[in-house]
């Protein structure tokens, strides 16, 4: 069976203390919606982060499903990939976006995250979803429809 979730990310640039990491490998089980602040080694709070994570389906490909067969009959799609959206406000006011899409299989650990880097709006196209939805005007459609330079 295809694994059930993504939850590490290779991250090349980025040293995080104290620990929930492996050498450059972070694993931290995030809930939809999540809030983060990240403080430098000397304490200054950096940035507020938030993140939007889902399953994704690609209808064009056939639907794999898993679960019992007994009594109950509960099955559940297993998805070709899962979104995340990363929104971070800067300490000046900013807003600048990531997002992702990763496959649901195994990813070697040499391949970086920023090669399943995509526009929000593919995301918002592919999920049917409209992300960041209480962010409005010009500034966030152009930041939605770019890709950002990894940090």
């Amino acid at each position: 069976y295809p694994s059930l979730s993504v939850e590490e990310f290779s991250l090349n640039a980025i040293k995080i203390y104290p620990n929930p990491t492996k050498g450059n490998l972070l694993n931290i089980d995030v809930k939809e919606n999540t809030r983060f602040e990240i403080y430098s080694i000397l304490g200054k709070k950096v940035l507020e982060t938030y993140v939007i994570s889902g399953p994704l389906f690609f209808f064009d490909q056939e639907v794999f499903m898993i679960g019992s067969k007994n009594d109950n009959r509960v099955t559940l799609p297993i998805p070709h990939a899962f979104f995340k959206s990363i929104l971070v406000e800067t300490n000046t006011g900013a807003l600048k976006m990531w997002s992702f899409i990763i496959p649901n299989e195994n990813i070697h650990d040499a391949i970086s995250l920023d090669s399943f880097q995509v526009k929000t709006t593919t995301i918002e196209k592919i999920s049917g979803l409209y992300l960041w939805e209480s962010l409005v005007g010009t500034k966030i459609k152009r930041e939605k429809g770019r890709i950002r330079k990894m940090w």
